[in-house]
Order: structure tokens, then sequence, then C-alpha cells
């Protein structure tokens, strides 16, 4: 990307305070975009860029929970409004353009069974609901030829669910029950929604210039993601010699 010129474009992001996030954030920011950063802890957030990001002023934070539709819903509006953002680095009143790219790229992995305060498995809502959402509610926002990438894995071929489920799904299917939960099939249960996704709204944007992708950044890539069980977290580090750097993988989901 050393030759492209971001200067006029402005990419919502979820999740860009760390891991694959992050090194995306770092890489839009060093070509002059506009970042809309949609993460948890702002403040985090903000000193995590500090070291990786120079265009500082190009970087604009929202809380958003994703354990909460009502959060999601509090950033639409504030996106909806393009109002200056709270914790803002710039120091002008800053009205942003169409949103140029939205790369869903936030998730969870390894959580014991919870439920979020809408009552949702925690990995479906978080991994792929909240992440729609949030899109479905600011669309009205979206450049006419905008961009949008969800951030998804392979392992979403491990759902071998009947036709009538996948035309259909129960919301037993996607929210498990504890009974039917492991981390990895609701893992993989969210990755599936992001491709089913893809090719609905593909096919709602069929006659536009819209364009809507999910990108596999590549297997056993050593991030934060999997802090949560020492198992996983052990295996990602015996892999590290033998998969991709960050630095690599985020070619998939930016160009």
């Amino acid at each position: 990307m050393k030759d492209i010129d971001l200067t006029d474009r402005t990419c919502l992001i979820t999740g860009g305070n760390t891991g694959i996030g992050l090194e995306i954030t770092r890489s839009l920011n060093a070509r002059g975009c506009s970042v809309l950063m949609a993460c948890r802890n702002p403040y985090e957030a903000n000193i995590a860029v500090q070291k990786k990001c120079e265009n500082r002023d190009r970087l604009h934070f929202y809380e958003t929970n994703l354990c909460s539709l009502k959060s999601v819903e509090n950033t639409s509006n504030r996106l909806l409004r393009l109002n200056r953002p709270l914790y803002c680095n710039c120091k002008t009143h800053n009205i942003f353009r169409k949103i140029d790219m939205v790369i869903l790229n936030a998730g969870v992995f390894g959580l014991p069974w919870t439920l979020t305060e809408d009552g949702l498995e925690t990995t479906f809502q978080v991994n792929y609901l909240s992440q729609y959402y949030l899109l479905r509610n600011i669309e009205r926002n979206l450049a006419p030829n905008v961009r949008v990438v969800f951030v998804s894995a392979e392992s979403h071929r491990n759902i071998k669910w009947p036709l009538s489920s996948i035309l259909s799904p129960t919301i037993d299917k996607l929210s498990l029950p504890e009974r039917e939960y492991t981390s990895i099939k609701a893992y993989n249960v969210s990755k599936l929604c992001a491709i089913a996704t893809m090719h609905y709204l593909g096919y709602r944007w069929l006659n536009t210039e819209k364009q809507v992708f999910c990108a596999h950044p590549g297997s056993f890539i050593k991030t934060k993601l999997c802090r949560n069980w020492w198992v996983y977290e052990a295996l990602y580090n015996l892999m590290r010699p033998f998969s991709k750097s960050v630095v690599s993988v985020i070619q998939s989901s930016i160009m």
C-alpha cells in the first residue's frame, strides 16, 4: 500500500485497537485514511495507537460494547449524526464524509458459556450480531461504492447444518444453549453467519457499486484472541513459527 493515498477516505473498524485490527488501523492511518474506531474501551484504544499511528488526528473513537445492542445503537446514532465523536484526538470539529470502508473485525474466542444483557450467547452476539446490527443501522451513511469486509475464519466449514437450518435457522442454532455449547462451535457458527450475510448483502446490493467480502486472514495467527483459554494459547504459541505474522495477514482485509 506504500503508493496508495487514502487521504479522502474514511474507514469504520470494530476491534481496531488490538491484534489484526490494530495493524489494519496502523496501515490505513499511515496512508492518510480517517479511521473511526468502534471499541469497548476508547481510553485503552487511544493508548494502543500511540505507538502505532503517526496521524493520530485522523483517529476517532466510539465507545461500543458489542455485548449490548443498546450500546451499538448509541454508536450508530452518533455516526448517523456525524458529530464529533467522544474521545476524539482532533482539535477541530470534524464532519465526516460518507464511510468508504467498513471492516467488521472484532471477535472473541474461548469463552465459557455466558449470556449478554440481551439474553444472547456472547460469542454469537459479539462476533456477528452486534456488528451486523451496526452495519445495518448506518447503511445510509455508506458511500455508494463502499467496501464492507467481514474478517472470517476457515473453521466455519465445520458447521454441518441441513438445508432447512441454512435457509431458516432457529435461535437455538445461532445463540447456542448451554447444553450444546462449546467455544469452538460458537465461534464457527458466528463465522458461518458472516459468510451467509456476505451472500445476502451481495444479492441485495447486486445492482449497485457496493461490495461485500469475507476475508480469511490465515490459520493460527498469534494475537490476543486466544487469551481466554490457556489450551488454545499454548497451541497458537506452538504454531507461531509456521504461521503468518500479523503484519502480513491484513492484506486480505484491506486490499
